[in-house]
């Protein structure tokens, strides 16, 4: 098989040739119909693909424009960060890279004030095996540059067949306008 994707014909008709594909009846080598239906079969899924391809780099595009954070925390202390969203770093100061090789788990970054209530909804909810996904109530974040910012919270809990958990996912939405908003609110009155 090519190891290379299968942009021409020419390359499709040498994947062919070498797969020793056979026609089902004849086991014959592929007629010039059959050889013409297999190069429009691969150039639709290849079509397919490059437009699936387009879609996830619009909805990364979206993700990196918006105030929510995406994450992807390893199951084990401190959550470690397996994935984060580029834009972590225009709304929290971090980098993607910061939190690559557990140089930074995500725990690190909760408000030393509100780590035990998160932790303990994590747990709460990890416990609960009918439970795949919640939100936590709102939390403070830590910025590089030492500034606090509300973050509205949505776990995913992943779990593989047996219900044991593997991993987190989680969308954080920066609230800290909201949050301040409603104390001004609340002050004036």
């Amino acid at each position: 098989m090519l190891k290379r994707p299968l942009f021409s014909g020419i390359c499709v008709l040498i994947y062919i040739l070498q797969s020793g594909w056979r026609d089902r009846i004849t086991c014959e080598p592929p007629s010039h119909q059959a050889l013409i239906r297999k190069l429009r079969e691969l150039e639709d899924r290849l079509e397919n693909l490059q437009k699936t391809e387009k879609a996830l780099k619009s909805t990364y595009e979206i993700i990196n424009r918006s105030p929510a954070v995406v994450f992807l925390w390893r199951d084990a202390p401190g959550w470690p960060v397996v994935l984060v969203s580029e834009n972590v770093e225009t709304i929290f100061g971090y980098s993607p890279s910061d939190f690559r090789d557990d140089h930074l788990s995500y725990a690190a970054i909760i408000h030393p004030d509100d780590i035990e209530r998160v932790s303990a909804e994590v747990a709460t909810h990890s416990a609960d095996p009918l439970s795949h996904e919640f939100f936590h109530q709102p939390y403070r974040l830590i910025t590089t540059s030492g500034e606090t910012r509300w973050v509205e919270d949505r776990t995913v809990i992943g779990r593989d067949a047996d219900g044991t958990i593997t991993h987190y996912e989680g969308v954080g939405i920066d609230i800290t306008d909201c949050c301040n908003a409603q104390q001004a609110l609340v002050q004036s009155q």
